[in-house]
């Protein structure tokens, strides 16, 4: 597994994406083979996708550059895997209040000993013999800061 999304992050590239809550591969398709997208987020939290039809509608971006993300609809070990399970290189975990959920948000998509995801890859190991070894170094954690309490908890960092 190879994530160039999280790779032009780290180099601070500018990225540029689509936010799905059309439930229909066609738009995807569209959009993911016109080219120039870096990633597309698909809306677990609000939009009336569910995991089944991102499951089906994700495949649209297969062999493009395009890179998946899903959000999900809550810090949630069972959304958060069954995300990654389907394909996401990425979730986009909403309402992180603290250092303690953003640590569990990120424990969530790695597997032991540095997380607690299960294995059961699906469609996320399909062709791919290395998924299990570099997948803990490839998916990408977004958290989403929402509330005062989550700024206010917030501390300065690095890039370095």
């Amino acid at each position: 597994m190879r994530n160039k999304l999280k790779e032009k992050l780290k180099a601070g590239k500018q990225t540029v994406g689509v936010w799905m809550s059309i439930p229909s591969p066609e738009v995807g398709e569209a959009l993911a083979t016109q080219g120039g997208w870096d990633w597309f987020v698909y809306d677990l939290e609000h939009s009336p996708l569910d995991e089944q039809i991102v499951n089906n509608i994700m495949t649209s971006v297969k062999g493009t550059d395009v890179v998946p993300l899903v959000r999900v609809p809550w810090n949630d070990i069972v959304m958060i895997k069954r995300a990654l399970d389907i394909g996401a290189y990425g979730v986009v975990v909403p309402w992180v209040n603290n250092r303690e959920e953003a640590i569990r948000a990120v424990r969530a998509c790695k597997y032991p000993p540095e997380g607690v995801r299960g294995v059961g890859p699906r469609r996320a190991s399909l062709g791919d013999p290395t998924y299990l070894a570099t997948a803990n170094d490839e998916i990408l954690v977004i958290v989403q800061i929402e509330t005062q309490e989550a700024v206010d908890n917030c501390e300065p960092f690095s890039t370095t």
